[in-house]
């Protein structure tokens, strides 16, 4: 949908969503946008994804071409631990039957970070049981 100027099926987890243009590339025209964030640099878009179809050890891949305006201080994809400056990174979450979340954060800590321009992430991710059937797992 993001082709068409609409955001379709994503949502921002905090400030505003809007599309704005340009985008990447040549023929995409759109790009989305989330402004207004606070203190809460990392908190981008989500969409919600029915898991269904997948079963444990099915690989996801997740692609996207990524710009950060405003936070290139703050943002360094190639650190290999869990710290605050580690970013991009997509969350993956769950909601279990006893109403806890789980959640993991996927990283590409093999980006070639480009401050002004934008970046590639690219991650290969293999679905666990706890991805696809929490209720059923508890962590």
């Amino acid at each position: 949908h993001l082709e068409l100027g609409v955001t379709g099926y994503w949502n921002p987890l905090n400030g505003n969503l809007s599309v704005v243009t340009p985008g990447f590339g040549e023929y995409n025209e759109h790009a989305i946008q989330v402004s207004n964030r606070g203190d809460l640099w990392f908190a981008g878009t989500y969409q919600t994804m029915n898991v269904s179809c997948f079963e444990a050890g099915d690989l996801l891949e997740i692609t996207f071409r990524v710009q950060l305006e405003g936070y290139t201080d703050v943002c360094n994809p190639n650190v290999t631990e869990e710290v605050e400056t580690i970013c991009p990174f997509v969350i993956l979450g769950s909601n279990h039957k006893d109403g806890s979340y789980h959640h993991e954060r996927i990283y590409d800590t093999e980006m070639e970070w480009n401050e002004q321009g934008w970046n590639i992430f690219h991650v290969m991710y293999t679905m666990k049981e706890r991805n696809i059937n929490p209720q059923n797992v508890s962590d």
